[in-house]
């Protein structure tokens, strides 16, 4: 049975042509009817494109990924075979291309699909050839004929239409729809098998897909139900459905405020400095906090960092490039050492992620990560563990896993409190035949356990502010408040959140209806109580309120 369908773009979505001007690639022409004839595939069949169109990669992506939502890899014309095997069941997958080397590609997978403007010999090597050309329905007459073929009982004229086809979302319908129907990309299969051997575990209902604080009115926030799943092979938990990175991220929220970031910051540039790196690329640098402080220590080093939404001043020593770290990032310098810090668990593919990083660096360079210690903050029942940015219950095990299959030999580990882990690590050749984890029972009910006791936390905390006679606040204008909420947390009791981040204050948390204060406004009030679940940073939040603004305030 068929479970993958693999496309390459040009000559196959596209005409196969590339329009240049004076300012270089400029232009594709793809077709009609094709996304439509997907969208309908998409119910049968996993849906993944690839590209080695490097210089016209960010004009691929904007259609497949940008418009039509399916993932998109820049893959070499040379190893589509290697790619399509690491990922995916070479016999049950479907491959669409027209390049003079996917002859090789069609022998090995289970099916082989050329266009018509396919050459003689790929055309020749193919098990069916469509009688249309590239950007003129080629693909959406495979995708009829794959249904008609193996999917017993498919009829186009009895086939029930979602809400959503090509760009006619129900949001076009009704105005106030949530993210659920705008563009969400949903996982079918284990990330690290490529299996669609998951088990559902668990929906928190309406959750707003981002966690900081906006000016604007609450009433067209987005909110999504958070579906997670469980890979009964290796245990892997990840999300279902994945939100447009543009809506997760729409802006930095996360300035690393309080004693724990900071020690965590210093520590480790300490970690990195042992390496000795000269030619960084530091991927998501945020603030920049971290960059400039191994600079000001480290005076013969080149800095570049890439983030979409820095908020770092303006500094010589730091160059900041605005934009993702996607398969179209390039740069043009050689670079030693790639450094990320809690990036990672961010990533949607962290197989391609690594691959990527991969390629930047020569032999025996390095890539030097902080990660949150996930595993611990699940056991430990953090509320900041898993949601629509971390969207793979990501351990270490995992971690390890990951970086020997895609090639990085790791050198040195650091364990920062219980809060991240800190890895060396260089390039290598990728072992392929290393062995996934076997954590399934264990991850399960580790997340069985998470989500019991929130219901009965916020069951009790209802209770007790039930009865309270003084001004109620729910602290932190992030996550652990969205999350509370999520979970049923009476929010009628609930004056305000607060926060000690200054670029929080005076917002809303998105998804809420609470404006988000300082914890100074608490200096006087005779009687106020703290709904305070912030993990790692209770004990350091608490003890400040209570020696430096008020000693009376109740916290649950």
């Amino acid at each position: 049975m068929l479970e993958n369908f693999v496309i390459d773009v040009d000559g196959v979505m596209t005409d196969g042509k590339f329009h240049y001007s004076i300012d270089g690639k400029v232009m594709k022409v793809f077709g009609p009817d094709d996304g439509d004839a997907l969208h309908i595939l998409s119910n049968y069949l996993t849906i993944h494109f690839i590209t080695g169109d490097k210089r016209g990669f960010g004009i691929t992506k904007k259609r497949i990924v940008d418009d039509m939502g399916y993932p998109l890899d820049l893959v070499s014309t040379f190893e589509r075979s290697v790619w399509i095997k690491q990922r995916y069941n070479l016999e049950k997958t479907v491959y669409m291309g027209d390049g003079i080397f996917d002859p090789l590609v069609f022998a090995d997978v289970g099916y082989g699909i050329a266009p018509a403007n396919a050459s003689l010999e790929v055309a020749q090597a193919a098990h069916y050839v469509t009688t249309r050309k590239g950007a003129e329905g080629a693909v959406a007459e495979a995708c009829f004929y794959l249904l008609r073929r193996f999917f017993t009982g498919f009829d186009l004229h009895s086939y029930k239409f979602g809400k959503e086809v090509g760009v006619w979302k129900a949001s076009e319908v009704n105005k106030n729809s949530s993210a659920q129907s705008t563009g969400m990309m949903t996982r079918k299969k284990s990330l690290l098998t490529g299996k669609a051997n998951l088990e559902h575990l668990y929906t928190i209902k309406d959750c707003p897909v981002f966690m900081g604080c906006v000016d604007v009115d609450h009433k067209g926030d987005d909110c999504a139900d958070m579906i997670w799943d469980i890979c009964k092979d290796t245990g892997l938990i990840q999300l279902r459905n994945l939100a447009p990175l543009n809506a997760v991220y729409p802006a930095q929220h996360c300035d690393s405020t309080g004693r724990t970031w900071k020690n965590h910051h210093n520590s480790f540039v300490r970690f990195i400095e042992k390496h000795k790196p000269t030619n960084v690329l530091e991927i998501g640098g945020g603030s920049g906090f971290m960059a400039q402080r191994f600079v000001s220590r480290n005076k013969n080093v080149n800095w570049n960092m890439v983030e979409p939404n820095p908020t770092i001043d303006d500094d010589k020593r730091i160059r900041v490039i605005q934009q993702w770290f996607d398969d179209s990032f390039t740069i043009d310098e050689p670079i030693d050492t790639v450094i990320h810090s809690h990036v990672l668990e961010h990533v949607y593919d962290p197989i391609a992620f690594f691959k990527h990083i991969h390629g930047f660096l020569q032999p025996k360079k390095k890539q030097i990560f902080s990660v949150p210690n996930l595993y611990l903050f699940i056991k430990q029942k953090y509320t900041n563990g898993l949601n629509f940015e971390h969207t793979l219950f990501i351990t270490e095990e995992i971690i390890d896993y990951l970086l020997n299959r895609n090639g990085f030999k790791i050198l040195d580990k650091y364990y920062y409190l219980d809060h991240s882990i800190f890895y060396a690590t260089q390039i290598t050749n990728p072992a392929y035949n290393v062995k996934a984890p076997q954590k399934y029972q264990e991850y399960k009910q580790m997340f069985n356990d998470f989500v019991t006791y929130h219901k009965e936390m916020v069951t009790e905390i209802n209770k007790q502010i039930e009865t309270f006679d003084g001004q109620i606040y729910l602290f932190g204008a992030h996550i652990f408040s969205q999350y509370l909420l999520a979970f049923g947390l009476k929010q009628n009791k609930i004056v305000a959140i607060l926060d000690n981040s200054p670029a929080k204050q005076g917002k809303r948390l998105y998804g809420t209806r609470f404006e988000v204060f300082s914890p100074k406004i608490l200096k006087g009030k005779k009687r106020a109580g703290i709904i305070l679940k912030a993990g790692h940073y209770n004990e350091e939040i608490k003890k400040d309120i209570l020696e430096n603004i008020s000693k009376t305030v109740t916290f649950w």
